[in-house]
């Protein structure tokens, strides 16, 4: 039976949760932001599996699987003994938050980030304003006025997946961590994350756990499923990713390979993977965090999640309605199956064929429970589930065809 407990702490002091742990650890946000309280719901699941992203997975994926004898107990070994490991210092690298129409949001995290980041005298701190009309652009000029490791750049394409682009364009140093602009790191951030990379040079990307922040409080029918597949959650452990199970895109360390070009070759430009693009403004989906993780799969790198590294995602909990968590699930399905044909997989499994093939009696309780008005947190659930099967089943028979992503490059 899953349990869900709510509590509202003073400034400072939240609590988060590991996946099947009974423990809940003190997170502490930057007590110089001024909230009155924060909301933070901890999150205790009786099945490992939903925890592992914020989209349903397939299976379980071990380390090392899907190479060889010799090649994977290395893979193993060298994964498994990262751990706990000291970061140099004097290490280079670039942090990328990419914002729009959210300044006073994007505040709180650049200061708690160039707190971090203080104790790196070689780390860059790269914001991406995506076309903001609220402040945002004066906000960041006033700012790179005081501090000169920040890096200001202006997108004017709208759309997540241009944005990342435009930051990684600008990325000094080794490494690069991308960073969504409303996430609090925890107190070993980023030098946890920059030390996994400076040991293993085998792995390419490393994903963070997250515990959500409720600001204003949870909606009483957001349930914890709700929950983690829309904002993100717990993860087991030292995970090895590969398609459907990416890091969460809000807070991961990437190696700046080569290979990082083809992130930005017409193909990609043209598809706009990710939130807020025109091109999927009516069918909304992500995946731009998918594809990014996926070149370095394709070219050799692992791509891990450690839960010893963890961020807080800070949702404000008045502003999130049912309506756009049903959207969320449907461009999840929708990404499901264009994401795999843009990277040659197989979209067929067991799970999304049941859900696709359940979907008639979804559909139809659906329509049921939006002509009663029920708003519970199981009429919601249930309607999202509907959404997604309808999303696989629309991207399957009108989505996305002919493309294929390229992952290598030439000669």
């Amino acid at each position: 039976m899953k349990r869900i407990s709510t509590v509202v702490l003073p400034v400072g002091a939240a609590t988060a949760s590991r996946a099947g742990s009974e423990s809940i650890r003190p997170f502490q946000p930057s007590k110089s932001w001024g909230l009155t309280t924060i909301a933070a719901t901890a999150y205790e699941s009786d099945m490992v599996s939903n925890s592992l992203s914020a989209h349903e997975q397939d299976e379980h994926y071990k380390v090392g699987e899907g190479l060889a004898g010799s090649e994977a107990m290395g893979l193993e070994q060298t994964i498994q003994g990262a751990g706990g490991t000291t970061p140099n210092l004097a290490t280079e690298f670039t942090v990328i938050i990419c914002t729009r129409n959210r300044v006073q949001m994007l505040r709180d995290t650049v200061e708690l980030v160039l707190g971090r980041l203080s104790m790196f005298p070689k780390a860059w701190l790269a914001v991406v304003d995506n076309d903001s009309t609220d402040g945002t652009t004066e906000y960041l000029r006033t700012l790179a006025a005081k501090n000169d490791r920040m890096i200001i750049v202006h997108e004017a394409t709208p759309g997540l997946y241009h944005a990342r682009m435009r930051g990684i364009r600008c990325v000094r140093g080794k490494f690069f961590i991308v960073l969504d602009d409303d996430i609090v790191p925890d107190v070993n951030w980023p030098g946890a994350l920059i030390a996994e990379l400076a040991q293993n040079p085998r792995v390419g990307v490393v994903g963070t756990a997250v515990d959500l922040i409720w600001e204003g409080g949870r909606p009483v029918w957001m349930t914890e499923r709700l929950a983690r597949n829309a904002f993100g959650g717990p993860i087991p452990g030292r995970s090895t990713c590969r398609f459907p199970l990416y890091p969460y895109g809000c807070s991961a360390v990437f190696r700046v390979c080569d290979f990082l070009r083809l992130y930005a070759v017409p193909e990609r430009q043209k598809v706009e993977l990710g939130w807020g693009a025109k091109s999927t403004r009516d069918a909304p989906v992500g995946g731009e965090d998918w594809d990014l993780a996926e070149l370095y799969i394709k070219n050799g790198f692992a791509a891990i999640t450690v839960d010893h590294v963890r961020v807080g995602h800070r949702v404000r909990g008045s502003k999130v309605t049912p309506a756009w968590v049903l959207r969320k699930f449907e461009g999840d399905g929708r990404l499901r199956i264009r994401y795999a044909r843009l990277a040659g997989y197989s979209w067929l499994s067991g799970r999304v064929l049941i859900l696709m093939m359940a979907f008639p009696v979804l559909w139809a309780l659906d329509a049921l429970i939006e002509s009663m008005g029920a708003s519970s947190g199981g009429s919601v659930t249930l309607q999202a589930y509907s959404r997604r099967a309808g999303g696989l089943w629309q991207e399957l028979l009108w989505g996305l065809r002919g493309v294929r992503f390229p992952f290598q490059l030439d000669g």
